[in-house]
């Protein structure tokens, strides 16, 4: 009789410990879902930013050759014509 009264306390002790343990872990889950959720959103929007920036970027690169035509780097020797010889 013992030892079918201590056979069930541990199975009523397993149950609640499974129960515990469960309801910890559902707790985990659900925090790591939140987190990645956030994680997202902050990749999302830094997204948005970054395509901003290059944009931007674009266009300053394109006022910047309108505005200034590109030098030659190096030496560049006169060029004659038949009228300065």
């Amino acid at each position: 009789m013992r030892a079918f009264v201590e056979l069930r306390r541990l199975t009523q002790l397993a149950a609640t410990s499974y129960q515990t343990l469960q309801r910890e872990i559902d707790e985990v889950k659900d925090y790591i879902e939140d987190i990645l959720r956030d994680q997202n959103d902050i990749n999302e929007e830094h997204g948005a930013q970054l395509e901003a920036i290059s944009i931007a970027l674009t266009e300053l690169q394109a006022q910047k050759r309108k505005e200034k035509p590109i030098r030659p780097i190096g030496f560049n020797a006169p060029q004659y014509t038949d009228d300065n010889k």
